[in-house]
């Protein structure tokens, strides 16, 4: 009887030192020390740097955002900061007040975002962009032939309408 009341002790001592010892030595301490310091700096470095970007973009200055972007990129490439940047040059690229708009170029930038960034969370919005500033294009270059092709409608009307005066001038002078 003695035996089960001795294996019984050491099950209970064996589990408060258990308890002691993640007390002690924790799931903190190691994750703390997992993450270097540097590591730590650069997550706050890039998280400056996009702030830096959007603060830019928020007053209106394009060119000082879309730099700060490319920034951001050439130095955290392959990281999710670099696929966020990249994402948002295309959006620089195609903001109405953007003096320097340009469509191309902003997918460009998109398909760059899908190629480069499959697992970007902003892949699927990076999509959407694609298609729509694609149909914009189509329908942009589809006005554009319709107003080369109403310009020459109204040419041919006008001549017509010359053709039409010298006929009834003709007319005239023929009665006279």
């Amino acid at each position: 009887m003695g035996g089960k009341r001795r294996r019984q002790r050491i099950h209970v001592y064996l589990f408060i030192a258990l308890i002691m010892f993640l007390a002690a030595f924790g799931c903190t301490a190691g994750r703390d020390a997992a993450v270097p310091p540097e590591a730590t700096n650069s997550v706050r470095l890039v998280k400056d740097d996009l702030e830096q970007a959007r603060q830019f973009l928020a007053r209106g200055d394009y060119e000082s955002s879309l730099n700060a972007y490319k920034k951001v990129f050439e130095e955290y490439k392959g990281s999710s900061a670099a696929g966020e940047a990249l994402f948002n040059i295309g959006l620089i690229f195609t903001h109405p007040e953007n003096r320097n708009r340009d469509n191309q170029r902003a997918v460009e930038s998109f398909r760059r975002v899908i190629r480069e960034y499959p697992l970007s969370p902003r892949v699927v919005e990076t999509g959407i962009w694609i298609g729509i500033l694609n149909e914009n294009m189509r329908l942009k270059q589809t006005a554009s032939e319709a107003v080369k092709e109403s310009a020459r409608l109204k040419e041919i009307i006008k001549r017509s309408q010359e053709v039409d005066v010298e006929i009834e001038e003709k007319k005239r002078d023929e009665k006279r």
